[in-house]
């Protein structure tokens, strides 16, 4: 500051009222003449050294805010400025970081399966729903419930292979990954007639090996373990 754009006006306005109050004055020193000869009145008199008055009084208000504007800014003014700049530059870092607070990232990288939140809705803690699932399918496994009455013939390692509802035809390639060493209820049911419903499995996990055949998660498949005395058909399993 100041802008070179403003300077030429307050020029301008400094030099209108210089001359208002040149005319101003020309204006009383003749009204005197005039009132010796008692061609005027006193009022009028009063009148124009009043209007000279209040034109000198202008035209220093002009000098005044024409010298202001040429100082440039003031020191204490910058200083505030820059104090409202920081305080803007703090709002903004808060805004962001309250952003950053209500963002939802996954920590793993993965295809996004199923949402269940929209925004807008109210976010709380279900029991047993999960609002977002997501999972790397790159790598498809399967989790083969083996029956508790099956398991003299498992055998860790056993090669295997899977069908898809509905296409018996083209069978999916199975690689053992591993036996989880924990046998818990059965929850997978297939609606047979003699289906126990009051027993027990073994979760043995399967990794779908490469196949043009597309599996989606959560879809049920039929698994069949090889041995060398035949063949050990578990419940159904569901590819994860």
């Amino acid at each position: 500051m100041p802008r070179k754009e403003d300077v030429p006006p307050s020029e301008a306005r400094v030099r209108k009222f210089q001359a208002e109050v040149e005319l101003r004055r020309d204006q009383l020193r003749r009204s005197r003449g005039l009132a010796a000869k008692h061609a005027i009145t006193d009022e009028e008199l009063v009148e124009r050294d009043q209007t000279l008055r209040a034109a000198e009084a202008e035209l220093a208000q002009a000098l005044a805010e024409d010298a202001k504007l040429k100082a440039g800014a003031w020191l204490a003014d910058v200083a505030v400025a820059e104090a409202q700049v920081r305080r803007m530059e703090a709002q903004v870092a808060r805004a962001l970081v309250e952003i950053d607070r209500l963002t939802v990232r996954s920590p793993i990288a993965g295809e996004v399966l199923q949402v269940d939140v929209r925004p807008g809705e109210y976010v709380g803690t279900p029991p047993g729903k999960a609002l977002v699932v997501l999972g790397d399918v790159s790598k498809l496994h399967v989790r083969v419930d083996i029956d508790e009455q099956d398991l003299p013939r498992l055998e860790p390692g056993m090669p295997g292979e899977g069908f898809v509802r509905g296409d018996a035809e083209h069978p999916l390639p199975l690689s053992f990954v591993r036996v989880k060493p924990f046998t818990q209820p059965k929850r997978s049911l297939t609606g047979a007639g003699n289906e126990r419903i009051d027993t027990r499995v073994l979760q043995v996990i399967y990794a779908i090996d490469a196949t043009s055949r597309k599996v989606y998660v959560g879809q049920q498949i039929d698994v069949f373990l090889d041995k060398s005395k035949g063949r050990a058909k578990p419940e159904q399993v569901t590819a994860r």
